[in-house]
């Protein structure tokens, strides 16, 4: 249940960056047009007709990086309702940044609202005052964020699985402080732009309980000290984006990432010993807020989950080594948890 309340959380900060922004500079407005008003559209100054008057310049941008729906066509009917809105009847392109991998995925564009007060083919014709129409411009996108950053974490950590119910009731309070532990984190990050890009993350829970009761060895009860200590580990890439406030100093970032989880334990009971150890694919996400302190150093706190399931062990107690190998997930050993952690940030790059 942690783990969809967490997925949920990310696709919708994720949708919530999905539209472009829409900003305008109005010096003039008119009676507002009817939506199907036909608009027209000039890419050339010196094409647009010379009996006209700028009302003012509306953009199209995309902040997050990764918006939808703004392939050139949508982004030109938007500039053209921000025309209808203020009573104009041309847009005349001043600007378009086209998509590329290294920037935005959309296209961006910058037009000034034309009043057009004749459409007599003698007034379509090149203007010598054209340059007037584009006194306002918007400069093309320029990084304002680092491009890398470094974060250390330290937190709590929950695992998920289930506890085997064929346990006794001593056993199950046993292992279900097991089941919470510390967690040390680290991760690198580098950012195609300001928005998104690629790291590498490396995740530690560790989990111990030291306890007096009674257990169960080869068939026999018992009675003395227990030691336990468990170790989950994840290590892989992750893909990155992020967002910003506008005053640049509080940064929004989620990841995602597939890598190598393992999982190891040591658990010794009077005379004997009992190891473990296996490993799988591991899934990672994270939820993150951090706040720049100055240009090189922020803290920030961070939730995330990981999870899999090891279905082979590598079992050695007292000595006999086995490898036990289910088939039913079910069965297996459950790695699932959610952490909660905070930490500190190194900038640099920029």
């Amino acid at each position: 249940m942690k783990l969809k309340i967490l997925f949920t959380i990310f696709i919708a900060l994720t949708v919530a960056s999905c539209s472009p922004r829409i900003g305008k500079v109005i010096t003039k407005t008119y009676s507002a047009l009817e939506n199907n008003e036909p608009i027209e559209v000039f890419m050339d100054a010196q094409t647009a007709p010379s009996n006209s008057e700028s009302l003012g310049v509306a953009s199209v941008t995309d902040d997050a990086g990764f918006s939808i729906n703004c392939d050139s066509l949508t982004v030109i009917n938007l500039l053209k309702e921000e025309a209808r809105k203020v009573g104009g009847n041309a847009v005349l392109i001043t600007e378009h940044v086209r998509p590329s991998f290294w920037g935005s995925s959309c296209h961006q564009m910058t037009a000034t609202i034309l009043k057009v007060f004749d459409y007599d083919s003698q007034n379509v014709q090149e203007n010598p005052d054209s340059s007037k129409l584009t006194v306002i411009k918007v400069i093309k996108p320029e990084r304002k964020l680092p491009v890398m950053n470094l974060s250390v974490n330290f937190g709590r950590g929950w695992r998920l699985a289930k506890i085997n119910p064929d346990l006794t009731i001593e056993e199950k309070d046993y292992y279900k402080d097991l089941m919470s532990g510390w967690i040390y984190d680290a991760s690198f990050n580098y950012y195609f732009n300001d928005f998104y890009g690629v790291g590498f993350h490396y995740s530690l829970f560790t989990s111990s309980q030291h306890a007096y009761g009674t257990a169960t060895f080869d068939g026999y009860s018992e009675t003395g000290y227990r030691n336990t200590n468990q170790y989950i580990q994840f290590i892989g890439p992750v893909f990155s984006a992020r967002t910003s406030s506008k005053d640049l100093q509080w940064l929004f970032d989620y990841s995602i990432g597939i890598g190598y989880l393992g999982y190891s334990s040591k658990d010794t009971f009077t005379s004997h010993i009992y190891k473990g150890d296996g490993s799988t694919v591991g899934f990672y996400m994270g939820l993150g807020v951090e706040h720049k302190l100055n240009k090189n150093w922020g803290v920030g706190v961070r939730c995330s989950t990981i999870s899999g399931v090891v279905t082979k062990m590598n079992n050695d107690r007292d000595g006999i080594k086995e490898t036990i190998t289910v088939d039913d997930v079910n069965k297996g050993e459950g790695l699932g948890q959610i952490q909660l952690l905070a930490g500190i940030r190194y900038y640099f790059g920029k």
